[in-house]
C-alpha cells in the first residue's frame, strides 16, 4: 500500500493497518464511500484511549477522513519530503 509510510512498522502493526484499509474498500458495495476529505490536525488530537503508549511514525500534518453512509474513518497523515503519507501508530521506545 503506496499511500502508507511504513518506516518503523512492526509486521503485526502492518497487517491490522492493511486489513483495516481492505476492510473499507471491501465494504465499499454495503457501505459506499461518500467523500474524502483532508483537515488539519486538531489541538485535541490523540492516538487513542487504549492505555498503550503509542506514537506516530511520521510527523504528522492532518488528518485523511473517509466519509461512508454508515460513519467516518479519519486516519492522521504526514509529510516527508515532497510526499504525503497516512502515518501508523507505533509503540513508544522503552525508557532506559
Amino acid at each position: 500500500m503506496a499511500l502508507v509510510n511504513w518506516v518503523g512498522v512492526p509486521d503485526p502493526a502492518k497487517r491490522s493497518v492493511a486489513g483495516l484499509f481492505d476492510g473499507l474498500l471491501l465494504r465499499r458495495d454495503q457501505d459506499p464511500i461518500d467523500s474524502v476529505s483532508l483537515s488539519p490536525l486538531t489541538d485535541d488530537w490523540t492516538t487513542g484511549g487504549t492505555g498503550a503508549h503509542l506514537r506516530p511514525n511520521i510527523p504528522l500534518t492532518g488528518e485523511l477522513w473517509v466519509n461512508t453512509r454508515g460513519g467516518a474513518e479519519n486516519f492522521p497523515y504526514g509529510q516527508i519530503g515532497n510526499a504525503f503519507y497516512i502515518a501508523v501508530m507505533i509503540p513508544e521506545p522503552e525508557a532506559k
